[in-house]
């Protein structure tokens, strides 16, 4: 636990009352004293009990840095936007492949389809935007995917039936 500079003096002089009040020169406030210990001890069972960060350091040439700058290049194309810090969105990309159970492909096909569809490009601007709406995205392209796939298939079907001859 750090300690402000302002916390360390107050501990300091706590210190010096409580081992000779008389010279100390805080005089006889033992109330303000037992206040400010009480005020001590509980910051320092808030910040004992406080989460661990848990962020991990990532990679520079994680998965999740390479998604983070192919979304950015993806973005980039469309809008004229501001270099952003890619450290944060590859941390929101981890988090899709950590906590949400994403995989690297998955959130791979999605980038690759957002600036295909005429909503989805002028609505995803950040990497968070792309975690908001993922599971949306993700199904508009599964739909996306289907309808070309049977449209590629119509179209061989058609083609064959050109070719055979007729008797």
């Amino acid at each position: 636990m750090t300690l402000t500079r302002r916390q360390e003096n107050e501990l300091e002089r706590l210190l010096l009352y409580l081992k000779n009040p008389a010279k100390s020169g805080l005089g006889d406030i033992k109330g303000d004293i037992i206040g400010r210990v009480a005020t001590a001890a509980y910051r320092g069972l808030v910040a004992m009990r406080a989460k661990p960060n848990n962020s991990r350091r990532l990679e520079d040439g994680g998965i999740e840095r390479q998604l983070a700058g192919k979304l950015y290049l993806s973005i980039k194309r469309l809008h004229n936007i501001q270099a952003p810090n890619l450290d944060s969105w590859a941390r929101v990309i981890d988090l899709m492949i950590r906590k949400d159970g994403l995989g690297a492909n998955e959130i791979k096909h999605v980038v690759e389809y957002i600036p295909q569809d005429k909503f989805w490009r002028g609505t995803i601007l950040s990497a968070s935007g792309l975690r908001k709406h993922f599971k949306k995205i993700d199904y508009k392209r599964n739909e996306y995917e289907i309808q070309r796939a049977i449209s590629d298939n119509a179209r061989k079907f058609l083609n064959e039936k050109k070719r055979r001859p007729i008797y």
